[in-house]
This record gives structure tokens, C-alpha cells and sequence, in this order.
């Protein structure tokens, strides 16, 4: 059939879901979030199966961030430089492969219980650090706006009132504090966007995430904790090392040569490169380790991480969204080769994410020209974990419940049963 409902969940659980998944990415995309834990409890919550919901959030959040990599992936920032922060992509993604298959391996042995109480402490605080700082950037945002107002108002009068500059008095400022204001115009480069992504670093990405892609999808398809399982989940391991450690080198062979780098950000390190770039691969292997192992998106962890590393928002939640639909391919493969993915009963909720990532995305947009702040993008990332928060607390006090009834605690898990 051309359409037909979610397994075992009725017309109304799936016109509710639809309406949900609508809203939540709107809200996800906004900040740079793809929300896929959001999309799974949703369905489960109308009685669709765990092997149903989870490829079918991973479905839908790959039609949504494909949709909107494709349309940033040609456009520009002020100063003409790509807006996807390509280096900073090629520098953390495998990264984030690498941490991603140490934590797969402690969810596979950590039992439900201790997971969600993880998460849910996880997710309290990086939502009430976001929260906080997002508003403390909005005030400041909005308390210089009203100062350069009030400044470009007195500099107006006073050119109305004082009488032409003379020979004397040309190099003088009109007020003594226009220099705090005054900034530099930006430099526009002018080359193309592809011109201006390192050749090497894009090969060496591309290369290794294809090799990583095919080890995955190999391991998904073999038996769990056989031979070739175990061969496939090293070469993993030693191809995720190799691809993070030669972009590392490629990025210090550019720093040395002073080579700009596609970070979108003024962060030049104040220290040594080891420490200070090395720092950005280490936060995207915790990142990876804590997102697979408590089960959340990439997103929701490393994005703070990147904004406390300097990145600022704007670029976080772009180059968050390119990842996301890199990271979600390789999870959709997966399912894929495995028969688990059925458009006939997805493309509904596709429909939903093809909107509503575009339209968080440029809704955000407007929202941060109108109130002259990018504090909006943290608002909004803080706002997905409080709602991630919620709907991860409802599956705790669920799973405690069902402890309490069966007076069983489950204990840890055999990995290979898992």
C-alpha cells in the first residue's frame, strides 16, 4: 500500500505523533538538535514497537537534515566564507565515530534503569546551564543594542550641531567614545565555496567515513560477540583512530603554514595547538562515548561543549546540522540492509521533518534578527533538553513502577545478549 498506519498504533496516536514530531523539530532544528530520542518515545508512548520506532525516527531525522544540509551547503556567511564550518567537521566527526563505539558497548551492558537516571541528570543540568546562559547572552545582546542606539543617536546630534571639521581637528573623533564602537568592516573574500574547503582534509573525511560506514553496516548484519563481529568492531576502532589522528596533523600542517581555517569563529588558539585543538577532539570523543552509551543525540551533547569552547552559536548549530544528517545515514544504513525501514508507513512523518527542520531553521532566523541575538539558538537547544527531559522522566517513573510491581531490580547486562 502506498500508505498505511505505524504498527499498532491507531489514527489518532499517529495524527498526534505527526503533529508532535512537527512541533519538536522546529524547535530541535533551531538549535542545531536532531531530537531522535524525542521522535522513538513518541511512537512508543502510542504503542508502536522499539525495532519500529527507532528506524523510523532515524528516517525522518535524516529526510529533515539532508533537506536543510543540502540548502546550507551552498550558502555563505557575511564574510564569504562557507557557513558550514567544514574544518570543524573534519576535525570532531570521527571524533565522535570513535567515542560513539566505546559507548555503544557500556549501553549494551549498563541495565534501562541506570541509563535513564543518567540521562535525566545529564539532561537537568545542561538544560539549566543552557537556559542560563542563553538568557545572561540575551540581556547582554539587548543592553549593548540599546548602547549602540544611544550612541549613533548623541554622533548624529553632534555632527547636526558641530561645525565643520577644520585642518585642525580632521583626525579628531567627534566623541571620545567612538572607538569603542567603531569595528572593522568585515573582509569579504571572494573565492568559491568550494575553493575554499582544504582538499586534503575533505578526501581524508570522506574516505574514512565510508570505510567506517561499510565496517558498521557489516557489524550490524554479523551475529553479536562472534569472530567477525570482533574483527569488524576493532578495524572500527583503529580506522576511527587513523582518521581522527590525519586530520589532526592535516589541520596542524595548515595552522603552521597560516592557513585560515573554515571554523566560522575567531577561537585562535592562546596556547599551544596540541592543547587548544586537541581539546575540540576530546570533547567530541566524551561527546560520542556519553551520546551512544545514555542513548541521546550528538547534538545535545556536544553542541554546549562547542559553544564553551568559543564556537559561537550560529556556527555550532550549522555545523550540528550538517553532522546530523552524516551520523543519521550511517544509522539508517544499518537499518536498511536489515529490512527494518518501511516508507510506507513513513513517509508521513518524513513530510513532517522536511517542513519543520527548514522551518525551525529559518524561523530562528528571523527571531534573531528581530531581538539582535544569537542567544535564541541556545534558548532553543536549551528548550529540546528540558522537553528530551520530561519525556525521559515519564520512561523512568514507568520502568520504577514496573520494579516495584515485579520486586525485580534488573541488574547488568551480558553485551552479547544484549
Amino acid at each position: 500500500m502506498f500508505f498505511q498506519l505505524v504498527p499498532n498504533i491507531s489514527i489518532t496516536g499517529e495524527v498526534i505523533s505527526c503533529i508532535s514530531f512537527f512541533i519538536f523539530s522546529i524547535i530541535a532544528s533551531a538549535g542545531g538538535i536532531g531530537g531522535g530520542g524525542i521522535y522513538t518515545s513518541v511512537l512508543i508512548a502510542f504503542g508502536s514497537g522499539v525495532h519500529v520506532a527507532i528506524p523510523l525516527s532515524k528516517l525522518v531525522i535524516f529526510s529533515g537534515s539532508f533537506i536543510l544540509f543540502c540548502y546550507n551547503i551552498w550558502q555563505k556567511t557575511p564574510q564569504g566564507t562557507p557557513r558550514i564550518a567544514w574544518d570543524l567537521i573534519f576535525l570532531t566527526e570521527n571524533a565522535v565515530v570513535l567515542g560513539g563505539i566505546a559507548g555503544a558497548m557500556v549501553n549494551g551492558v549498563l541495565p534501562q534503569w541506570a541509563l535513564l537516571i543518567c540521562e535525566v541528570i545529564f539532561l537537568i543540568y545542561q538544560s539549566f546551564t543552557m537556559i542560563k546562559k542563553g538568557v545572561q547572552k540575551l540581556k547582554e545582546d539587548l543592553k549593548k543594542f540599546k548602547q549602540e542606539k544611544q550612541h549613533n543617536e548623541i554622533k548624529l546630534q553632534a555632527e547636526d550641531n558641530l561645525p565643520l571639521p577644520t585642518s585642525t581637528n580632521i583626525s579628531q573623533p567627534l566623541l571620545s567614545s567612538d572607538a569603542i564602537f567603531e569595528e572593522e568592516e568585515p573582509k569579504v573574500t571572494k573565492l568559491g565555496h568550494l575553493r575554499q574547503i582544504n582538499i586534503p582534509r575533505l578526501f581524508n573525511f570522506v574516505f574514512f567515513y565510508l570505510v567506517q560506514l561499510g565496517l558498521t553496516i557489516g557489524r550490524s548484519i554479523v551475529p553479536t560477540c562472534k569472530t567477525v563481529y570482533w574483527v569488524l568492531l576493532t578495524l572500527n576502532l583503529v580506522v576511527a583512530m587513523l582518521a581522527t589522528f590525519i586530520n589532526y596533523l592535516l589541520t596542524q600542517r595548515s595552522v603552521a603554514k597560516n592557513q585560515k581555517l573554515l571554523l566560522n569563529a575567531d577561537i585562535n588558539p592562546p596556547y599551544g595547538f596540541w592543547s587548544f585543538y586537541g581539546r575540540f577532539v576530546g570533547i567530541s570523543i566524551v561527546a560520542g562515548v556519553v551520546a551512544a552509551a545514555f542513548g541521546l543525540g550528538g547534538g545535545l551533547v556536544k553542541n554546549p561543549m562547542f559553544i564553551s569552547m568559543g564556537v559561537p552559536p550560529l556556527a555550532t548549530r550549522n555545523v550540528s546540522g550538517a553532522m546530523i544528517a552524516f551520523t543519521s545515514l550511517a544509522s539508517l544504513m544499518q537499518y536498511w540492509v536489515q529490512g527494518q525501514v518501511d516508507i510506507s508507513y513513513s513517509w508521513v512523518f518524513m513530510l513532517m521533518l522536511v517542513v519543520g527542520f527548514p522551518g525551525g531553521y529559518f524561523l530562528s532566523d528571523k527571531i534573531i534578527k528581530v531581538v539582535k541575538s544569537t542567544a535564541v539558538i541556545q534558548l532553543a537547544m536549551g528548550c529540546t533538553m528540558v522537553v528530551s527531559c520530561v519525556v525521559i522522566m515519564v520512561q523512568l517513573v514507568k520502568e520504577i513502577i514496573e520494579m516495584v510491581k515485579t520486586g525485580v531490580v534488573p541488574s547488568f547486562r551480558n553485551f552479547c545478549n544484549a
